[in-house]
């Protein structure tokens, strides 16, 4: 599908991680993902894998 998308110059992985959850909590805002968990770096790869995309090394 990607390939098909003719305007799509780069697409990247982003991984999901907690580092604003202090922000939510200091502005009192339910912070509905608490407790998911970041994704391993092997889940990552396969997320890449299948997009058929690579990270620049």
């Amino acid at each position: 599908m990607l390939d098909e998308l003719k305007t799509v110059k780069k697409v990247e992985i982003l991984p999901y991680h907690s580092l604003g959850l202090f922000k939510w909590q200091n502005l009192g805002i339910p912070y509905t993902l608490e407790g998911v968990p970041a994704p391993t770096k092997e889940e990552v790869e396969r997320a890449e894998k299948i997009l058929g995309i690579r990270k620049a090394d």
